[in-house]
């Protein structure tokens, strides 16, 4: 199969000296992207390769793409994709996200997706007495978000403030118009500070039960890497800067500062400063692992001696 590189970034199309065009007959498509860019609604489900602004691993990806040497996966890479293997099991009605838990040699030590808590974990599929919300069809927090806002619209109108429309009917659009604006640290869609309502709702982050499956197994947390497939929300962070990890690498674009709500206690660019550091992932990302690092493994089967 053949690979075609592409990328909507004009100094990384120089850099490769590639286009943004489609793939070739037959072949499949790897999107390049920077950790500055905005990922243009890319997830970690599309077939990516991150770098940054100095172009870190591209050398790299030429040679794994054009197969010119073997290239295996670096802790970083294998530690995402043991995160999105953890993201593909969530049934989570908003979406799943995944984390892994890593030691200092790039062992995964414990993983966790967003999903409701059964006795001693959280539910698989396949389980007796399956309560995953997906199985109700509801999403406790997201119920609990939309009933308070239309308290909030009733009492509104009982104030004699003049609505556009009756209260339930106001809901639907307003929450839409929250939804689609700037992103808060990963607390609800948008940007209101406090729109999530997480504490109402019944699973548990992705974050949290990995913390909580190594503390099952009896794995100390502090000073090991956890990878994450989105940027950890406000309640996750907390947890994570508490438990001294050594770090945090997330799936998405260079944020311009630490979140102001732990500005004391992370921060996003490592500067030695006694901070947890909160750094965006480079390298192949988990939607392309299999497709370029299977291709090489079956193009280029090792050999004793051989690289």
């Amino acid at each position: 199969m053949t690979v075609t590189l592409v990328s909507d970034e004009g100094p990384v199309r120089d850099r490769l000296g590639i286009g943004g065009g489609a793939a070739a007959p037959g072949g499949a498509r790897i999107r390049v992207v920077t950790t500055e860019s905005a990922f243009s609604g890319a997830s970690a489900h599309d077939p990516l390769f991150v770098t940054d602004r100095d172009g870190t691993g591209l050398d790299r990806l030429i040679d794994l793409v054009e197969l010119r040497r073997r290239v295996t996966p670096s802790r970083a890479e294998f530690g995402m994709h043991a995160a999105y293997g953890a993201a593909l099991r969530s049934a989570a009605l908003r979406g799943g996200l995944g984390a892994a838990l890593t030691d200092a040699w790039g062992d995964v030590v414990a993983v966790g997706t967003v999903e409701v808590p059964a006795w001693g974990g959280q539910y698989w599929d396949g389980d007796e007495h399956d309560a995953r919300d997906f199985v109700f069809g509801v999403d406790p927090a997201s119920a609990a978000r939309t009933a308070t806002v239309e308290v909030l619209l009733d009492l509104l109108a009982g104030m004699g403030a003049h609505l556009p429309a009756e209260p339930p009917e106001l809901v639907g659009g307003l929450l839409a118009a929250f939804d689609g604006g700037q992103g808060s640290y990963g607390v609800g869609h948008g940007g209101a500070p406090a729109q999530s309502f997480e504490s109402l709702g019944r699973v548990v982050h992705a974050e949290m039960a990995a913390l909580v499956c190594a503390a099952r197994s009896g794995v100390r947390v502090a000073g090991l890497t956890m990878y994450v497939t989105a940027q950890p929300c406000r309640q996750c962070l907390r947890h994570l800067v508490c438990a001294g990890l050594a770090r945090v690498v997330f799936l998405g674009p260079q944020p311009d500062a630490a979140p102001s709500f732990h500005a004391d206690s992370v921060t996003v660019r490592p500067d030695g400063s006694g901070r947890m550091p909160l750094v965006p992932f480079t390298g192949v990302g988990p939607g392309a692992y299999e497709l370029l690092f299977g291709r090489q493994a079956r193009h280029t089967p090792t050999k004793p001696g051989e690289r």
